[in-house]
């Protein structure tokens, strides 16, 4: 039974000011996880739903099963005793579909979305009991999370020249606050914007509609953020449900545990550094791949350029209205880095024998998105079967 909880407006994190001395004082209490309580673990791939029925779940992509839709500004949800409320009342699909937007799509962070989802998902597959995962609050430590997103340190370029000893700990005092607001700042908007989307599942003949993200809030004390989310917790339910073995007779297949053997309904070889791309497109791409090729199996995965943008929400959005040489160059800049990325920052080539993957310098212009990628391999590798 889920838990009646009081939805309010939470205001966006805030990291106070600080002079010099109080950020020397108190900087320890931002990098100590320790301090933080119990918090839910953030684990180190992205989670990439293989399910072909749920693969559009975490996208704005409608389908017949499940997907996302973005408010446009000024449009309030609530979630109050297992009711989703807009702008003060229970809103149905069609209410809710009149007031969805697309403007505002190209800043959606996915990747984000995709990091809170595996908190979800990684707690649900410990539990023992997986016949519902559970609508729950769920608390994260910040600088765990924070630094997922953020940009990578520019390494000196002046080499040999340090600071003085007089500077170095108020200089690094005020960066690190500096770093500590700019993260609350990204993390503010993308949390904003999750919490302006709503999930619809279609089960059987019943649409359900749940808030994606729904009770943010920053503790200070602890440096952790809580979030719930409806939407998601559900949605690992549905799939976990469509994922059970079943035998001859269509009866759930149990294992020696009591619990139900599973099909495979996720892939985790994306590995957790692609969050820090700012390249979302081809991140995008990356993951379409990742699917391709998982449920494809021990036979040879190839798909179409166009099927691969149709799949995509971001870069499908940004060529829309572009002419010829704008949508050029955002295919090369995408399919170009999401080849890249694929044999960087997964471990697809550890995990297929001998896959080929395409050469990053060939990629599909405007009236060549007929052009076919394959991954010819020698089979997946039994340890990772």
């Amino acid at each position: 039974m889920k838990k009646e909880m009081e939805t309010t407006t939470v205001p966006a994190i805030a990291i106070p000011e600080m002079d010099k001395t109080e950020v020397k004082k108190t900087r320890g209490i931002y990098r100590t996880k320790g301090k933080a309580g119990d918090t839910d673990e953030i684990p180190g791939y992205l989670p990439v739903i293989t399910d072909k029925n749920y693969r559009y779940a975490l996208t704005v992509h409608k389908n017949d099963t499940a997907y996302m839709q973005l408010l446009s500004p000024g449009n309030e949800l609530n979630y109050k005793n297992d009711i989703l409320y807009l702008n003060g009342k229970s809103v149905n699909y069609g209410e809710l579909n009149k007031m969805s937007t697309e403007d505002g799509i190209e800043k959606i962070n996915f990747v984000l979305l995709l990091e809170l989802y595996g908190v979800i998902l990684c707690k649900f597959l410990k539990n023992d009991n997986k016949s519902e995962c559970m609508d729950e609050e769920f608390t994260v430590y910040y600088p765990g999370l924070a630094s997922r997103f953020r940009k990578p340190k520019k390494k000196n370029e002046t080499p040999g020249i340090k600071a003085s000893d007089d500077n170095t700990d108020s200089d690094d005092g005020d960066k690190n606050n500096r770093q500590r607001q700019e993260d609350a700042d990204i993390l503010n908007r993308n949390m904003a914007f999750f919490q302006r989307m709503a999930g619809i599942i279609n089960i059987d003949t019943a649409q359900v509609i749940l808030p994606v993200i729904t009770d943010y809030k920053y503790d200070l004390c602890s440096n952790t953020i809580r979030f719930r989310s409806p939407y998601m917790a559900r949605l690992l339910t549905e799939i976990f449900k469509a994922n059970i073995k079943k035998d001859k007779n269509g009866r759930p297949v149990i294992k020696k545990n009591g619990q139900p053997d599973m099909l495979p309904s996720h892939s985790f070889l994306v590995d957790k550094s692609i969050a820090k791309e700012r390249n979302k497109k081809a991140v995008e791409i990356v993951l379409i791949l990742v699917v391709l090729i998982e449920e494809a199996g021990n036979t040879c995965p190839h798909i179409k350029a166009k099927t691969i943008i149709d799949r995509t929400c971001l870069l499908k959005h940004s060529l829309e209205g572009q002419n010829t040489s704008n949508k050029n160059l955002m295919l090369k800049r995408a399919f170009s880095k999401a080849l890249e990325l694929l044999a960087k920052k997964t471990s697809i080539k550890h995990t297929y024998k001998g896959i080929q993957l395409p050469d990053p310098a060939v990629v599909p212009v405007s009236s060549m998105l007929d052009m076919v990628f394959s991954f010819p391999h020698g089979n997946k590798k039994r340890n990772n079967a």
